[in-house]
């Protein structure tokens, strides 16, 4: 007889030590967001700010990236800061060889929780970075025009922040 998969509720949510008043949003896998255009499908990631969640877009059924602010970033610098950037970069209608490279600002939102309010920001869904990339090769070496490939398009979209979005990532 098969056994049953489970998902631990740990691996569900956000730092179950840090789901306290300012802290992480206590997200659940089958959660909804933003009125119910959201679901949450699965844990990505997550950081010092913000833990990060692939998520369903229910209107238009594809995924995206969820990434979900501390209840204490709400109304600070931190979440304002990278806001305002997003939002800077998404209002430009540059044509720039970088453009196409950078990943924009689908939709953001504010999230009422437990633990206070929470900025809520959407992104396109990615495929894997590149240390899990790298597994697919041999002796985990990506090949070199590969790389060439890849640190074009980077340099491009650097090139298209600083000279036509004026923005420095310094930190």
């Amino acid at each position: 007889m098969a056994s049953t998969p489970t998902v631990s509720l740990a691996s569900t949510m956000a730092f179950t030590d840090a789901l306290n008043s300012g802290g992480y949003h206590p997200v659940r896998i089958g959660d909804l967001f933003n009125n119910g255009k959201y679901k949450i499908v699965s844990k990505l990631g997550y950081g010092v700010y913000s833990t990060v969640w692939l998520a369903c877009n229910l209107e238009t059924k594809r995924h995206v990236a969820l990434k979900v602010l501390t209840a204490d970033s709400f109304g600070h610098q931190k979440d304002t800061f990278e806001l305002d950037i997003l939002k800077r970069i998404k209002a430009q209608h540059i044509q720039h060889a970088g453009n196409g490279h950078i990943l924009g600002l689908l939709d953001d939102f504010e999230h009422h929780g437990p633990n206070g309010n929470h900025v809520c920001l959407v992104f396109k869904a990615m495929g894997p970075d590149l240390s899990k990339y790298r597994r697919l090769f041999p002796h985990l070496r990506i090949p070199v025009p590969l790389v060439k490939r890849i640190s074009r398009q980077l340099l491009l979209a650097l090139s298209y922040l600083h000279d036509e979005c004026r923005v420095i990532h310094t930190g």
